[in-house]
């Protein structure tokens, strides 16, 4: 009996030794897979690929719960986006590590990581407190100097000194011990600096890069892109006795890959990066190319707020902001209307073009009377709800007495009147309606042509403004019948004795013009205006920045272009309008004043 209990004994021993290997070995090899993929992120922060780092530290957070470097991951993470200029998902992270490891020696760097990201978002007595909190309590003496740098060196010479002092004051902090301070290596970090641009050696070839889409979903477009860069460089083998080389890569049609092949062109030592298509797979390569310092021209895409990825990035492309402000400028300003209604899409872009345009309207003294919106309804043209809403809300027309009589519904007059609810009957007798100066029609041109022709049916008498081309559509009968007299934002240019189409061979103008898309045009002019600022000496980085932010007038084969320089975006919007069949150019917006 005794034998057979130490034979059991021993078994079980054997067993539990082997289950806790396995256990062990499973855990062993689980740390040796975080710590990899930690270092993994580590390299490649510190080669400026915050994008790929970001995604390698969000994976030790959220799918590896058990991992020893998940407060370290969240600050790095949190330097990752602040490096990405998301200054706003920075501070969040920042605040997470705090809120969930409170006792981590990261922590206490986590608040001076928030200090910084409310220096970079302009809230500058939030950003001292936060510093002054670390000089009166932090134990280790780096962070302690790099609090005290920070306030010295680089919130101290932005914000104004009674104020600085005023809040160091009111966290305990003396004046003296900020003044006293003494400019170090470490003292003035690079969350607090301004960004270093990357070092650059002239080379022999002038690389541009072109990401595109040349497979999947989006590869016509990708296409029409190339086809309109290869154009523009059909005529400059050579800029300056410099041999220019184009660098195609493929994004597949997909944000990953842009990123990637972002990575991949920079890796080659490109001068500059034109493209994507659209907004997603744009903004990823932006974000990939401004963390390299490599100047990046996004010809299409028209989401807002690209630029603030970084220094390194220029929109070319309107955004539905500025189109939008720049038609209530015109209606209101250059115009004198005082009285619209809108009816606009029901998507970002329309939605984001009507309450842009109804807050600047009526910023200048306008009054919105209405805005409508409408589902994109492929076959469907029915738009009358809308349409009746806009009648409603106008003023009375002036007219003889007897028609003046309401029924509660504003312009539809006693001798017109119609039951509102069935949509189906044709209001044959609708009195017209004066009082509304302009409609906004915010959608594709086809489309806007069925809304202006049923606004018309509805007896609205008002000028059509768009806020997209409607000159180049296969639609020109129908265009012209409905639509003239109206204004819309111009989308091509033909002005060939202005800079920009100077680069441009006439024999090519005259077989291929007609035939450009909007994307080819696009690229064509984000290439033109490229070989423009490198015609004039800009190479590096740097000076291509430079040179890009003082581009004015430039006049391409798809619109005018002048860069705003703080924005480092296209703000030339120019204006047509409609008539007799014309197209006929008649306004430049504010951002002509600038000329140069």
């Amino acid at each position: 009996m005794i034998e057979y209990k130490n034979s059991s004994v021993i078994g079980h021993a054997v067993a539990f030794a082997i289950i806790f290997l396995l256990l062990y070995g499973s855990c062993f090899a689980e740390n040796l897979e975080n710590e990899a993929l930690f270092r993994r992120g580590l390299t490649q922060f510190q080669q400026g690929k915050y994008v790929s780092a970001r995604l390698d530290f969000n994976e030790i957070i959220t799918d590896r719960p058990a991992s020893t470097r998940i407060p370290p991951s969240y600050m790095m993470l949190s330097k990752s986006f602040y490096n990405l200029g998301d200054y706003n998902n920075a501070e969040s992270t920042a605040l997470s590590l705090r809120k969930l490891y409170p006792e981590s020696p990261y922590s206490k760097w986590a608040l001076y990581m928030i200090a910084a990201c409310r220096f970079r978002l302009g809230e500058i007595e939030s950003a001292i407190s936060n510093l002054a909190i670390l000089v009166r309590s932090a134990k280790d003496e780096t962070l302690k100097s790099h609090a005290i740098g920070a306030l010295r060196f680089s919130i101290l010479p932005a914000t104004d000194p009674d104020t600085f002092y005023s809040v160091l004051k009111n966290n305990g902090i003396d004046r003296s011990a900020i003044e006293s301070a003494e400019l170090r290596g470490t003292d003035k970090e690079p969350l607090f600096a301004s960004q270093p641009v990357v070092d650059w050696e002239a080379q022999p070839i002038i690389k541009i890069g072109l990401l595109t889409p040349l497979t999947g979903i989006d590869s016509d477009k990708g296409r029409e892109l190339l086809n309109g860069v290869s154009a523009a460089l059909s005529n400059y083998p050579e800029i300056d006795g410099i041999p220019v080389e184009l660098m195609v890569e493929d994004t597949e049609s997909s944000p990953i890959q842009a990123i990637l092949k972002t990575r991949k062109l920079t890796n080659e030592g490109v001068d500059v990066i034109i493209g994507p298509v659209f907004g997603g797979p744009t903004i990823m390569a932006a974000m990939e190319s401004n963390a390299s310092g490599i100047p990046f021209l996004a010809p299409t895409a028209t989401d807002v707020g690209i630029p603030l990825i970084g220094p390194f990035v220029f929109q070319l492309n309107q955004t539905p902001v500025a189109k939008a402000e720049a038609l209530a400028d015109f209606a209101a300003g250059t115009l004198g209307f005082t009285a619209s209604a809108i009816i606009a899409s029901e998507d970002t872009w329309g939605d984001t073009v009507s309450k842009r345009f109804k807050q600047e309207f009526e910023k200048k003294g306008g009054k919105v009377l209405s805005a409508e919106y409408f589902k994109p309804s492929g076959n469907v043209y029915n738009y009358n709800e809308q349409i009746i809403n806009i009648r409603e809300h106008a003023p009375e027309t002036i007219a003889s007495a007897e028609s003046l009589v309401v029924f509660g519904y504003g312009n539809t007059f006693s001798d017109t009147l119609f039951i509102k609810p069935d949509l189906e009957i044709f209001p044959l007798r609708l009195k017209p309606v004066d009082t509304i100066d302009c409609v906004l029609i915010s959608a594709e041109s086809k489309e806007a042509v069925r809304i202006a022709s049923q606004i018309v049916e509805y007896k609205i008498n008002a000028f059509f403004l768009g806020d997209s081309d409607w000159s180049t559509e296969n639609i020109s009968e129908e265009l012209v019948l409905i639509l003239d007299g109206s204004y819309f934002i111009s989308s091509m240019n033909d002005q060939a004795d202005n800079l920009g189409s100077s680069y441009f061979k006439d024999d090519f103008r005259l077989k291929k013009f007609e035939l450009l898309s909007f994307v080819e045009r696009k690229g064509y002019d984000a290439c033109a205006i490229l070989i423009h600022c490198l015609a004039q000496g800009a190479r590096s980085p740097d000076a291509l920045v430079k040179k890009l932010a003082t581009v004015r007038d430039f006049y391409g084969l798809s619109s005018r272009f002048t860069i705003d320089p703080e924005t480092r975006t296209n703000m030339a919007v120019d204006f047509v309008q409609l008539k007799d069949g014309e197209i006929v150019k008649v306004y430049h917006n504010s951002a002509s004043s600038n000329n140069k």
